[in-house]
């Protein structure tokens, strides 16, 4: 079974050959600030208009080969703003597009790093920090800690 960051790269391939308005937040954003930390996921803001979710689904499909990504429409994410999706070998995919009234995909600002020859547009740590602040869960919690410990280094 290949790894999830495995996918991940292929993925981050095939939305940069398509041009695929994203963001990847959660866990892997924060692993690419340089806190090691295990996900089982992959969190990705996306602009949700009818073109890019297009794009996006080719993308998907490119990479996991399965006609029920095409069930993640714009009009499903209308109505549902995550949408999760599990790939055949599990890959959990979180498609995201609004989190309550707080974040739309132009709230969310964002690094770039290649890996690879990929480049991947990851959440910067402030807005990691906004995404995270109110979490209580005991792993948002850590990646709080380290964002802020981040936040305070770069400061100085």
């Amino acid at each position: 079974m290949e790894s999830v960051f495995n996918k991940f790269l292929e993925l981050m391939a095939s939305f940069e050959k398509k041009d695929v308005e994203y963001v990847v937040i959660g866990g892997i954003a924060i692993n690419l600030h340089g806190f090691s930390r295990n996900t089982e996921d992959i969190d990705l803001f996306v602009n949700p208009n009818e073109d890019n979710i297009k794009k996006l689904q080719a993308s998907l499909f490119e990479t996991f080969k399965d006609n029920d990504i095409y069930e993640i429409t714009l009009e499903e994410l209308k109505k549902y703003p995550v949408i999760r999706y599990i790939s055949e070998e599990s890959t959990t995919i979180d498609v995201i597009t609004k989190l309550g009234d707080r974040f739309d995909f132009s709230d969310i600002e964002y690094d770039i790093k290649i890996i690879d020859g990929i480049k991947i547009k990851f959440a910067n740590l402030k807005t990691l920090y906004m995404l995270k602040e109110k979490t209580y869960r005991e792993i948002d919690q850590l990646d709080l800690k380290f964002i802020k410990s981040k936040l305070n280094n770069n400061a100085n």
